[in-house]
């Protein structure tokens, strides 16, 4: 249930990422520490009140990031930018939680992952091939980007991260139906769920597949996330910076 949910978040985050545009206005507050590279959402961005809107219904809003740095998806005849990476960080309801509650929670996940195809499983050569052909028909001058439809997603990796912390990787294709064109993204998903006291936090960071390294390079931005949000004493509020 939470994995259909914040799989849905992550959609809408990159529906309102393509088709807003952007501002230049103050950031909002993050109650954990920022990713590496991001920085924190813009207050008066037309998409953030509304992202926190979305948050508000899943937990606790605990930050929205972006990088500065941009990719462009094309469609037929028209264009859109949004952030090459972006994250955001929930609360869970329902606490208090303890190392057993992750432990049931990834043995779920990991059950529901098996009714999907499993990168790791393929072999190196069609690993290779796979993540080559994702970044094919991501690249904005791949026609081909434009007509596929959304796949279903491609398990990366599950694994844990001590008893009180695991990380799901994994490669997605969303899209975005325009009244006259259509933009797809193809994207490397990196989520973590992460003890912290009695509370259950949701880490997740969306990277934009242009280049093979993307994956490996999304899976040490989590790790990186995941150890700095440890190291912030309980209780205490890192800012976002």
């Amino acid at each position: 249930m939470h994995r259909r949910m914040f799989n849905r978040l992550a959609y809408l985050l990159f529906l309102l990422f393509a088709v807003s545009s952007p501002t230049h206005a103050f950031p909002t507050k993050a109650t954990v520490p920022a990713p590496k590279d991001l920085r924190l959402c813009r207050a008066q961005d037309p998409m953030t009140s509304f992202i926190e809107q979305l948050i508000s219904r899943y937990g606790d809003d605990l930050g929205c990031f972006r990088s500065e740095d941009t990719v462009v998806l094309r469609g037929g005849h028209r264009t859109a930018t949004q952030p090459r990476m972006y994250a955001f960080a929930i609360a869970l309801p329902s606490g208090p939680y303890s190392a057993s509650d992750v432990e049931n929670l990834f043995l779920e996940v990991s059950d529901k992952w098996k009714n999907y195809k499993h990168l790791d499983q393929q072999g190196r050569a069609d690993y290779d091939k796979r993540i080559n052909d994702l970044v094919g028909k991501a690249l904005p001058f791949s026609a081909s980007g434009v007509a596929v439809s959304i796949q279903p997603p491609t398990l990366v990796s599950i694994r844990r991260v001590g008893t009180e912390a695991y990380v799901v990787i994994s490669l997605r294709q969303r899209k975005v139906t325009l009244a006259d064109d259509v933009l797809v993204s193809t994207a490397v998903d990196a989520s973590g769920i992460v003890l912290k006291g009695d509370s259950m936090l949701r880490l997740s960071l969306v990277r934009e597949l242009r280049e093979p390294d993307d994956v490996p390079k999304a899976e040490e931005a989590i790790a990186e996330w995941i150890r700095a949000v440890r190291a912030v004493p309980v209780g205490s509020s890192d800012g976002g910076r």
